[in-house]
């Protein structure tokens, strides 16, 4: 199933300068939205800037640390990984039954009963993928596994609709085995980069309209003027007049996704709705209810739209407390990533999150933070068998 590769690479920088490139990627993409498909606003232009200026910070900062890197146990990866398959399987075995009695993805998905025993073994199967990415810069795994992750995660996006996971767990397979700089010297592996960014944009116009209400009447004129991210952040006139050109317009689409969350952020800060000095951790509880199947308290500024980490901090613990606490936390990780001999997997999830930040709604749709929270579950689990195994 695995073995170790003839040589391989400690180093961590290549890890961060993926995410970096990524970050640059993200951030290039909302700097060209605010300029041409909606309308120029000065402080949604300063509050961008600031955003994105915070993670490429704490990513510059650990590149100068240049630690070493440090593995979970391969053999218990796998354990875990195999026996959320069985939960992946059984999962996904329901929706594939529901194709039979249904022919729109939107009919399949608003029918499908979630729940059960698999549940709770499935939760395990994309953080174990993630471990698995992570582990594949020093073990070399069966197609086998590769075939079988993939396999799920093109079911997921392509006949589910489910971009979100697909592409946050894809992210990592990028950040951990893909060497984008050293790909980028090749004319061959740009065109290569090239053509899977137009099949991004290929699958997100597909699935957009295959899980419409009516995917055969599915208008993207109406769709762009209509939708809860162009309430604040609306695109301009030109891009929802022009006949045809539905790529164009997905690829709008997609790019708000990335955008709309700054407008919304500088709408709130500009409200009387802004929560100065409150605590209530509304969001934080709403992001466990998924699991703890609480009811969510939707009563907060402009539910449904994508916010920054910015924006969530500020609506739980206040503007002035949310600002500190924020400020404290990413002191303390800093910090803990100087102290630390090694970097672990841990750190990276970290580090994800903190370049998501500016679309934080990313992370809590494409795995949440209970399916998070089992990557150090797996990891620390990995810790004491290790630790038990070496003192026998």
């Amino acid at each position: 199933m695995y073995k170790l590769k003839g040589s391989y690479s400690l180093e961590s920088k290549p890890i961060i300068d993926n995410l970096l490139f990524i970050l640059l990627c993200f951030y290039l993409m909302a700097f060209l939205h605010s300029f041409i498909f909606v309308s120029f606003q000065a402080l949604d232009f300063i509050i961008l800037n600031v955003v994105y200026l915070i993670p490429l910070f704490v990513l510059c900062m650990l590149r100068a640390f240049g630690k070493p890197l440090s593995f979970p146990s391969v053999k218990l990866v796998l354990i875990v990984f195999f026996i959320s398959i069985v939960g992946k399987i059984a999962s996904r075995a329901g929706y594939a039954n529901l194709f039979f009695q249904y022919s729109s993805v939107f009919d399949v998905r608003n029918n499908a009963v979630g729940g059960g025993w698999f549940s709770y073994l499935a939760i395990f199967f994309y953080p174990s993928c993630i471990c698995i990415f992570y582990l594949g810069k020093i073990y070399r795994f069966s197609k086998f596994i590769y075939c079988l992750i993939f396999g799920f995660l093109i079911f997921d996006m392509v006949f589910l609709a489910m971009r979100m996971t697909p592409m946050f767990v894809f992210l990592f397979w990028i950040i951990f085995n893909v060497n984008v700089l050293d790909k980028l010297k090749t004319a061959k592996s740009c065109f290569f980069m090239v053509f899977l960014a137009i099949l991004l944009v290929v699958i997100f116009k597909e699935t957009t309209e295959m899980k419409a209400y009516k995917s055969e009447m599915f208008d993207w004129a109406i769709h762009l003027n209509t939708t809860i991210s162009t309430q604040v952040v609306s695109i301009n006139s030109w891009v929802t007049d022009i006949h045809g050109f539905d790529y164009l317009k997905a690829y709008v689409f997609l790019s708000h996704y990335l955008y709309h969350s700054i407008g919304e952020l500088s709408g709130y800060l500009l409200s009387d709705k802004v929560n100065f000095f409150n605590i209530t951790a509304q969001i934080s509880k709403n992001a466990t209810c998924s699991v703890l199947k609480c009811l969510p308290d939707e009563d907060y500024y402009r539910v449904g739209a994508y916010k920054t980490m910015y924006f969530d901090f500020i609506n739980d613990f206040g503007l002035i407390f949310g600002v500190i606490l924020l400020a404290l936390l990413l002191a303390i990780f800093m910090l803990s990533c100087f102290k630390l001999s090694r970097l672990s997997l841990n750190t990276f999830v970290i580090l994800v999150v903190i370049c998501l930040s500016p679309i934080l709604n990313f992370v809590y749709g494409g795995m949440g933070l209970f399916q998070l929270m089992c990557i150090p579950i797996i990891t620390m689990g990995s810790f004491f068998v290790t630790r038990r195994n070496f003192g026998s």
